[in-house]
Protein backbone atom coordinates (compact mmCIF):
# COMPACT_ATOMS: atom_id res chain seq x y z
CA UNK A 1 0.00 0.00 0.00
CA UNK A 2 3.00 2.29 0.49
CA UNK A 3 4.21 1.94 -2.77
CA UNK A 4 0.99 3.12 -4.12
CA UNK A 5 0.54 6.23 -2.05
CA UNK A 6 3.98 6.67 -3.29
CA UNK A 7 3.08 6.47 -7.07
CA UNK A 8 0.44 8.70 -6.25
CA UNK A 9 2.31 11.14 -4.99
CA UNK A 10 4.64 10.95 -7.52
CA UNK A 11 2.50 11.30 -10.63
CA UNK A 12 0.35 13.68 -9.08
CA UNK A 13 3.68 15.63 -8.12
CA UNK A 14 4.83 14.84 -12.25
CA UNK A 15 1.70 15.89 -13.58
CA UNK A 16 1.96 19.50 -12.02
CA UNK A 17 5.78 19.61 -12.79
CA UNK A 18 5.28 18.50 -16.48
CA UNK A 19 2.22 21.24 -16.57
CA UNK A 20 4.40 24.01 -15.44
CA UNK A 21 7.47 23.22 -17.77
CA UNK A 22 4.57 23.07 -20.30
CA UNK A 23 2.77 26.51 -19.18
CA UNK A 24 6.83 27.90 -19.20
CA UNK A 25 7.30 26.55 -22.98
CA UNK A 26 4.16 28.42 -23.91
CA UNK A 27 5.69 31.84 -22.46
CA UNK A 28 9.42 31.63 -23.77
CA UNK A 29 9.36 29.05 -26.48
CA UNK A 30 12.49 27.55 -25.01
CA UNK A 31 12.73 23.72 -26.42
CA UNK A 32 14.21 22.27 -23.40
CA UNK A 33 10.85 23.22 -21.60
CA UNK A 34 9.05 21.44 -24.07
CA UNK A 35 10.99 18.41 -23.98
CA UNK A 36 11.61 18.06 -20.39
CA UNK A 37 7.97 18.27 -20.00
CA UNK A 38 7.62 15.84 -22.11
CA UNK A 39 9.94 13.11 -20.16
CA UNK A 40 8.31 13.97 -16.88
CA UNK A 41 4.79 13.50 -17.94
CA UNK A 42 5.88 10.16 -19.09
CA UNK A 43 7.01 9.05 -16.23
CA UNK A 44 4.48 10.16 -14.20
CA UNK A 45 2.08 8.52 -16.80
CA UNK A 46 3.99 5.32 -15.99
CA UNK A 47 3.60 6.18 -12.21
CA UNK A 48 0.02 6.39 -13.13
CA UNK A 49 -0.70 2.99 -14.42
CA UNK A 50 0.72 1.46 -11.24
CA UNK A 51 -1.53 3.49 -9.64
CA UNK A 52 -4.92 2.59 -11.54
CA UNK A 53 -3.94 -1.13 -11.19
CA UNK A 54 -5.20 -1.36 -8.25
CA UNK A 55 -8.73 -0.17 -9.52
CA UNK A 56 -9.66 2.11 -12.22
CA UNK A 57 -12.40 4.27 -10.45
CA UNK A 58 -9.64 4.77 -6.57
CA UNK A 59 -7.09 5.55 -8.86
CA UNK A 60 -8.72 8.26 -10.93
CA UNK A 61 -10.34 9.69 -7.88
CA UNK A 62 -7.37 9.38 -6.04
CA UNK A 63 -5.09 11.22 -8.49
CA UNK A 64 -7.55 13.58 -9.67
CA UNK A 65 -8.65 14.74 -6.32
CA UNK A 66 -4.76 14.88 -5.11
CA UNK A 67 -4.17 17.26 -7.90
CA UNK A 68 -6.76 19.70 -6.90
CA UNK A 69 -5.14 19.53 -3.54
CA UNK A 70 -1.61 19.57 -4.64
CA UNK A 71 -2.59 22.88 -6.92
CA UNK A 72 -4.81 24.81 -4.06
CA UNK A 73 -1.21 24.00 -1.68
CA UNK A 74 0.52 25.01 -4.36
CA UNK A 75 -1.27 28.12 -5.30
CA UNK A 76 -1.29 29.53 -2.09
CA UNK A 77 2.47 28.86 -1.37
CA UNK A 78 4.25 29.79 -3.67
CA UNK A 79 1.85 32.17 -5.55
CA UNK A 80 0.50 34.17 -2.66
CA UNK A 81 -3.07 33.05 -3.29
CA UNK A 82 -5.94 33.46 -0.50
CA UNK A 83 -8.72 30.22 -0.61
CA UNK A 84 -11.88 31.24 0.05
CA UNK A 85 -14.04 29.45 3.11
CA UNK A 86 -15.65 27.68 0.26
CA UNK A 87 -12.45 26.75 -1.68
CA UNK A 88 -10.95 25.65 1.89
CA UNK A 89 -13.94 23.24 2.22
CA UNK A 90 -13.62 21.94 -0.98
CA UNK A 91 -10.09 20.87 -0.46
CA UNK A 92 -10.83 19.59 2.60
CA UNK A 93 -14.15 17.58 1.04
CA UNK A 94 -11.14 16.54 -1.69
CA UNK A 95 -9.10 15.24 1.02
CA UNK A 96 -12.26 13.29 2.65
CA UNK A 97 -12.70 11.79 -0.72
CA UNK A 98 -9.41 10.25 -1.09
CA UNK A 99 -9.48 8.59 2.13
CA UNK A 100 -13.30 7.18 1.91
CA UNK A 101 -12.59 6.09 -1.64
CA UNK A 102 -9.30 4.17 -0.90
CA UNK A 103 -10.21 2.97 2.54
CA UNK A 104 -7.90 4.85 3.71
CA UNK A 105 -6.87 3.37 7.69
CA UNK A 106 -9.37 0.80 7.21
CA UNK A 107 -7.84 -3.02 7.26
CA UNK A 108 -10.33 -3.85 4.27
CA UNK A 109 -8.03 -1.38 1.51
CA UNK A 110 -5.22 -4.23 2.30
CA UNK A 111 -4.55 -6.41 -0.58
Amino acid sequence: MIFWWANLAGSTVGFTLGSALLKRFADTGAAASLVLSFLVLGVSNMLFVSVIRTGLGAGIIASSMSQIIFMAALGVLVFGERLTALQVIGVALAATSIALITGFGSSASEG
